[in-house]
């Protein structure tokens, strides 16, 4: 039976905690995956990436081995 995984990351910094000119920081992301065997996975995300204005905002497919 495949295995399911879903992984959410975000992190943000006001401007008193940014550099340089930026007034905040903020990157999310979220991934939605399956482990169709042992050690190999594949998944889908969304990264957004922005500070003052969107740096990143794309979907993206991958895939893995873990050893």
């Amino acid at each position: 039976m495949n295995k399911k995984f879903v992984n959410v990351e975000t992190a943000y910094a006001p401007q008193v905690l940014s550099f340089e000119d930026a007034t905040r920081f903020l990157k999310a992301k979220i991934e939605i995956g399956i482990v169709p065997i042992d050690k190999v996975y594949i998944l889908f995300g969304y990264r957004h990436i922005s500070f003052n204005k969107v740096y990143q905002s794309i979907g993206y497919l991958g895939a893995g081995i873990v050893f």
